[in-house]
């Protein structure tokens, strides 16, 4: 029989803080706080130091993502010229995981298992996909209205663009461990399905949208480079089948969708007075472009955003964002507002940075997840809830933090 490991030989071997964190990321953001004690007292077990022999050619500096941590500084200077210091120190706070998670992450070894990670995430989606059907059932066994298995009465955890961009992670790592052979065919074939009928379900216009790239770019991936015709071409209608099935017997859904598009394709005719989805992004973001166009050095200020996209949506007549008091519903509009062109180049600087810098087999699966994130940031201003921030941190820092080595050795 094998020696069973104690528990500080299983963190001295894995980085299980990272992994127990990956779990607790898809499923609620009040976890978070336990996710970084997990994470601190499994360094205090490491006992390890910033000479440790896990980065023996890797300078501290090129192990942070200068982009994150950047974009964390703009928004502490962004306090010198705010008025709002109350609401800018708020920001703050919820912005220290922009150089939390890279200082954690110097005390951990250079090497992480993404397969060990994608296994503990997709637990963690699936663990939360339990939370809100179970909560569905619960509450339609009470009311008897089948709207609480859709859009926002599903997603009871998060706001359901966040739960979507996790789904879609999900649904993205569970490709990668089929292609390593991790997971069966049946098994996989049945995470995706379920990880693309909730994302249908959650209602999330962007989540969809992004879950449809995700799906046609591994489709091609496995067809091209793993030659399995087969399964892309399974994979691919039965897609079709959930999305058009859930559209079809999901009147919110079709709601939702048919809203979008009108708004997009007649935006012109927009009511200035409107608080519909769709169409409250669009005069946000013009009037969030009209903030930035009077202050585009350096923006309004960490603490004054909110107080000047409120006057702004007030001067153009857009009352019913104004009484909603919205952000841009975009990070980068949202960011460049707030402290600048700096802070918008920061912003995209903290994705690039993880893109650039995996290299190896694993290269194709960890794109998916800086893409899908950034992606999510058109839409939303992600970086503004803790729901978004911590684990939009965790994800650039993490991958940012490893140096390039090649596909054999890569482990990551």
């Amino acid at each position: 029989m094998g020696k069973v490991m104690t528990i500080k030989e299983l963190f001295l071997t894995h980085p299980v803080g990272i992994y127990l964190f990956a779990f607790l990321l898809p499923i609620y953001p009040k976890f978070y706080t336990l996710g970084i004690l997990l994470l601190l007292i499994d360094l205090i077990i490491r006992r390890v130091s910033l000479r440790q022999k896990n980065h023996p050619n890797t300078s501290i500096i090129k192990r942070f993502n200068s982009g994150a941590v950047l974009f964390f500084i703009l928004h502490l200077t962004g306090i010198l010229y705010s008025s709002n210091t109350t609401f800018a120190w708020s920001d703050i706070g919820m912005k220290a995981s922009f150089v939390l998670f890279p200082i954690i992450f110097l005390f951990y070894p250079k090497s992480i298992d993404w397969e060990n990670f994608g296994k503990s995430f997709i637990a963690g989606a699936v663990f939360s996909i339990i939370l809100c059907l179970t909560n569905a059932a619960i509450t339609y066994w009470q009311d008897g209205f089948v709207a609480n298995f859709f859009d926002s009465h599903l997603s009871f955890l998060m706001h359901r663009s966040y739960w979507a961009t996790y789904l879609v992670m999900a649904y993205s790592l569970t490709w990668f461990l089929y292609n390593k052979k991790l997971l069966s065919t049946i098994i996989s074939v049945i995470l995706l399905l379920l990880f693309s009928l909730l994302t249908f379900m959650s209602g999330s216009k962007m989540g969809i949208l992004v879950l449809i790239f995700t799906t046609l770019a591994w489709v091609i991936y496995v067809v091209i480079k793993k030659k399995a015709f087969i399964m892309g071409t399974i994979s691919l209608v039965l897609f079709l089948i959930i999305g058009g099935g859930t559209y079809t017997y999901s009147p919110q859904l079709q709601t939702r969708i048919q809203a979008g598009v009108q708004s997009l394709t007649s935006s012109s005719s927009i009511s200035p007075t409107s608080t519909e989805s769709n169409a409250a992004r669009i005069l946000v973001w013009s009037s969030a472009l009209d903030e930035i166009k009077e202050h585009p050095i350096w923006g309004v200020g960490t603490g004054d955003i909110k107080d000047e996209l409120y006057r702004r949506n007030l001067a153009n007549g857009y009352t019913g964002v104004a009484e909603m008091h919205l952000n841009a519903h975009n990070q980068f509009l949202n960011s460049y507002l707030a402290i600048g062109i700096l802070g918008l180049m920061s912003l995209v600087l903290s994705f690039l940075i993880p893109f650039r810098r995996i290299k190896g087999e694993h290269q194709f699966v960890v794109r998916s997840l800086v893409v899908i994130l950034f992606l999510s940031l058109l839409t939303e201003s992600f970086f503004e809830t803790q729901a978004g921030i911590v684990p939009g941190a965790f994800i650039l820092c993490l991958i940012a933090n490893y140096r390039p080595t090649s596909a054999v050795n890569d482990p990551i």
